[in-house]
């Protein structure tokens, strides 16, 4: 049904397998990412529906450790921790982590950034570099629920600039780029 907020939820199977709902997503397209603590891709896949009514992941082939299970929908990316022993599988939705996909707006001489930002241990890098890859700007910033940052463009030259917002956590690297034409004019008084 539209407008209904996506149900997400990851919970244990058996010790070896857990199941994975997503209901009412707005687009259909939702990347799913299973990674071990370093970060390494154990297993993606993308499915072309708007919902996963019940898909189990059996993954007793894996040893014992800890695995990020990272679901991508709509503008929204959740990363819900796993944790495997030798015959135990711990799933605990309170470490669930959501991360939301920036508005980037330019207007006039600013370009503005507003960022939800519920989970707590992320951060986030902000850079702004020129056409040749120079930075002209860097800053990593832990927000506590919301960021909102606005640039002054106005003493950049005429150029093109890109401006990344890059969601950095143990298991995630995530980078949205927009380009900036920055075309200086004289304003009559």
């Amino acid at each position: 049904m539209a407008g209904n907020a996506p149900v997400f939820s990851v919970k244990v199977v058996d010790p070896n397998a857990f199941l994975l709902q997503l209901t009412d997503v707005e687009q259909a397209q939702i990347q799913i990412t299973l990674r071990d603590a370093n970060g390494a891709t154990l297993h993606t896949e993308t499915l072309k529906q708007n919902r996963v009514d019940q898909r189990k992941y059996d993954i007793k082939e894996l040893p014992a450790g800890n695995y990020s299970l990272i679901v991508t929908y709509d503008a929204v990316i959740k990363i819900q921790p796993i944790k495997k022993g030798f015959d135990t599988l711990e799933i605990d939705a309170v470490d669930l982590q959501t991360v939301f996909q920036p508005v980037i707006r330019q207007n006039s001489a600013h370009l503005y950034l507003d960022m939800l930002c519920l989970s707590e241990d992320v951060e986030i890098s902000l850079a702004i570099k020129d056409a040749e890859g120079r930075v002209i700007y860097d800053e990593v910033v832990q927000p506590k629920g919301a960021l909102q940052k606005r640039f002054n463009l106005s003493r950049l030259g005429k150029g093109t600039y890109t401006f990344t917002v890059g969601v950095v956590d143990t298991v995630l690297i995530k980078e949205f780029n927009k380009t900036i034409e920055w075309s200086p004019t004289i304003s009559s008084l």
